[in-house]
C-alpha cells in the first residue's frame, strides 16, 4: 500500500469519440461487437475512479450483457479488465467475469484480494481495493465470445484465481471488442478529488437500486460484494476530501417559532457537497445558548418533552431544530466527519420574545 491517499481523477470515454486530453481512448471495433457477439459483447462507454486506496471501473455495453452473456451461443462469453504494468517485467493484472448471470464465475490475478464484479443489465463494474495503481500504466478492457475453459485447477497462490491458458488468452486476443484508457491522475486537485467522490457516489446509488432487482442467490451476493467494496473506495476518497479540501459545508439559514408561552423552537439549514453519501459519513450538530450574564455559550435548558430532529430536506441539506425555553442568541454548529476526519460550521440565531410568532429566513415547522 502506497503512504498515502492520492487524490484521483475520473476517466470517461465513448467510444467513437475523440479522446479528452490526458485519455488514451483506443476501440478495435466500434460496432459489431467481439467476433459476431452482438451488441451485448460491444463497448460503449467505460469510466474509470480511483485512487491510491484502490480502481473503481465501470463498462457499458451496447447490448444487455447481464442477460445474454452465459446463455447459447455466448455461453462461453467473457469480459476481462487488465490493468497493464508501467514496468514491462511487472505481471499485467486480470479481473474477468464469464458464466451466466445467475451463477457468474470471477476469473482473478490481483494482488489484491478484496475485487468484485457486479453486472446490471448492460453495464459491468469491476472494483479492486487496495494499493498499487501508482504503478499501472493504462487500464484495458476486452470482450472475448468464447473464453478457453479453465482446465484443471487454478494455481492455489492468493493472487491467482485463473488458469496460465485463460490468463495468456486474455492478454494477448486482439479479435474482440477492446478499449484502453490511462490511469486516473494521481494528483492532489481538490475538483477531481470530487469529481472522483460523486462517480463513485453515482455508482453506489445505481449498485443499491439494482439490489431490489437479485433477492437472493448469486447474482444478489455479486452486487453486495461490489457495494462494500465501492463504499470502502468511496469513503477512503471521502476521508481525502475532508482532510485536503472539505466537505464545502454551508450554513444557509436560521430561524425560530414561538410554540407557547415559555417554549420555542429554534433551527439552522446547513448543505455540504453532493459527493458525501449519508451511509458512510457521521453527520454531528451541536446547540449551544449564548449567557447573557457570562457572554460564553453554555448548554441551553433542557426539558422532557423536548425535541430534538434532523430533517432531510435534500439529498445534500439537512434542517437541525430543537425545542428551547430562553430567548436570547443560540449558535448550531453543525460537522460532517469521515474516519478520523471532520469539517465544520456554525450559525447564530437570535431569538427575541414573542411576537412575532416566527422569524429567520427558515423557521422550523410547528
Amino acid at each position: 500500500m502506497v503512504p498515502r491517499l492520492l487524490a484521483a481523477a475520473v476517466l470517461a470515454f465513448v467510444l467513437a469519440v475523440p479522446a479528452s486530453a490526458g485519455a488514451d481512448v483506443k476501440s478495435r471495433r466500434d460496432a459489431g461487437g467481439a467476433r459476431g457477439g452482438g451488441a451485448a459483447l460491444d463497448i460503449a462507454r467505460v469510466t474509470a475512479a480511483g485512487n491510491s486506496a484502490g480502481l473503481a471501473v465501470t463498462v457499458r455495453m451496447k447490448g444487455n450483457f447481464e442477460r445474454a452473456v452465459g446463455r447459447g451461443r455466448l455461453r462461453h462469453a467473457a469480459l476481462a479488465l487488465v490493468l497493464r504494468p508501467r514496468s514491462r517485467s511487472a505481471r499485467p493484472s486480470i479481473l474477468a467475469t464469464t458464466g451466466p448471470s445467475s451463477d457468474p464465475d470471477a476469473l482473478e490475478r490481483t494482488r489484491s484480494r478484496s475485487t468484485a464484479v457486479a453486472r446490471r443489465g448492460r453495464t459491468v463494474d469491476f472494483v479492486i481495493v487496495g494499493g498499487g495503481l501508482d504503478q499501472v500504466g493504462r487500464i484495458q478492457v476486452k470482450a472475448f465470445r468464447r473464453l478457453p475453459a479453465r482446465r484443471g485447477r487454478a494455481r492455489s497462490s492468493d493472487d491467482i484465481r485463473i488458469s496460465e491458458a485463460q490468463a495468456r488468452f486474455i492478454l494477448g486476443e486482439t479479435g474482440g471488442d477492446a478499449a484502453t484508457v490511462g490511469v486516473p491522475a494521481t494528483d492532489d486537485d481538490c475538483e477531481e478529488l470530487r469529481a472522483t467522490a460523486r462517480a463513485l457516489k453515482g455508482e453506489l446509488d445505481r449498485l443499491r437500486a439494482e439490489l431490489g432487482r437479485h433477492p437472493s442467490g448469486p447474482g444478489r451476493r455479486a452486487l453486495n460484494e461490489a457495494v462494500d467494496l465501492f463504499s470502502r473506495l468511496h469513503e477512503d476518497t471521502l476521508a481525502e476530501l475532508v482532510r485536503r479540501c472539505g466537505a464545502r459545508l454551508r450554513a444557509v439559514c436560521g430561524g425560530y417559532r414561538h410554540l407557547q408561552p415559555g417554549k420555542s423552537r429554534v433551527s439552522a439549514d446547513f448543505e455540504y457537497d453532493v459527493a458525501f453519501d449519508d451511509r458512510i459519513f457521521i453527520a454531528n450538530f451541536v446547540f449551544e445558548y449564548l449567557d447573557p450574564a457570562t457572554g460564553q455559550y453554555t448548554e441551553p435548558e433542557r426539558q422532557a418533552g423536548d425535541r430534538t430532529e434532523i430533517v432531510r430536506l435534500a439529498a445534500n441539506r439537512r434542517r437541525i431544530q430543537r425545542d428551547i425555553h430562553q430567548v436570547g442568541r443560540y449558535r448550531i454548529t453543525f460537522s460532517v466527519r469521515v474516519r478520523d476526519v471532520e469539517d465544520r460550521v456554525s450559525i447564530e440565531v437570535d431569538v427575541p420574545p414573542s411576537p412575532p410568532e416566527t422569524g429567520g429566513q427558515c423557521p422550523p415547522g410547528a
